[in-house]
């Protein structure tokens, strides 16, 4: 769950564009900045997910595909968020 502040506090979506970057390392980047603490601070991704294998299928479906990704999308939960990485470049974070 988000650390820092009260959840009443936070808009209960979120969209991200991952523009060229690592899906993991976005959504890492991001829920540290939405609760306001430190990267090294939250769980390491890899407890619910291979940060490794998400950003290879991300490349490898964009790649593929020519950026005509169709729907597809990874979802997994993450520190209080439904995390949907879509393949079509954005990372949406809602909260339950």
């Amino acid at each position: 769950m988000v650390s820092s502040g009260d959840p009443a506090d936070f808009p209960s979506k979120h969209v991200v564009d991952i523009d060229g970057g690592r899906p993991s390392e976005v959504l890492v980047a991001t829920v540290a900045a939405l609760s306001k603490t430190d990267v090294a601070s939250l769980p390491p991704l890899y407890d619910v997910i291979d940060p490794e294998a998400l950003d290879a299928l991300y490349e490898h479906v964009r790649t593929r595909t020519g950026g005509e990704t169709n729907g597809y999308r990874v979802t997994f939960p993450y520190e209080g968020y439904e995390v949907c990485v879509e393949f079509d470049g954005r990372i949406r974070l809602e909260t339950p």
